[in-house]
């Protein structure tokens, strides 16, 4: 009798705890993240990583054989007209191989040949796909298919790249 008594008191004082423990994040009291999203007011606020030296690099971890593949990166504003329509203006951005002055650790001969950075962003980005104004960057890895005007290496070797 007296052990059923002290599993029940262990027993209840679990469930108070685990309730105490959990319920306040479950109802907003508590944050258990931290968002790492920054939201703009589109309409006055646009981003521009670059002006404080921000780039990126894409690498494939070997060079990449436009036989293979091809990649593009697009810059593209989109926005919603008065009258409801939608306009949209796409830039394609030259992308390169890196080198040493653009700001990556690239002592690696064999990393450096298979990293490619944009050339010359200097760009806003701004809204979100439902805003009245959107501008993005869209990266694009295109496997190459093979037609009469098109020579690509063979399927197999496609597909193992990917």
């Amino acid at each position: 009798m007296r052990g059923g008594i002290i599993s029940i008191a262990v027993n209840v004082y679990l469930v108070y705890y685990l309730v105490t423990m959990f319920i306040p994040v479950h109802l907003g009291e508590i944050s258990n993240f931290q968002p790492q999203t920054r939201f703009l007011d589109t309409k006055t606020e646009v981003y521009n990583p670059f002006v404080n030296g921000f780039s990126f690099a894409v690498g494939f971890g070997q060079p990449l054989d436009p036989l293979v593949a091809t990649f593009s990166l697009t810059y593209t504003e989109k926005s919603w007209n008065d009258d409801g329509t939608q306009s949209k203006q796409k830039i394609d951005v030259p992308m390169r191989p890196c080198i040493q002055g653009d700001g990556f650790p690239l002592t690696n001969t064999r990393a450096t040949l298979s990293m490619y950075c944009p050339d010359k962003l200097n760009l806003t980005l701004t809204g979100d796909y439902f805003a009245d104004q959107f501008q993005y960057l869209k990266l694009s890895l295109i496997p190459c298919v093979t037609s009469t005007q098109n020579k690509c290496k063979s399927a197999t070797d496609v597909a193992n790249f990917f």
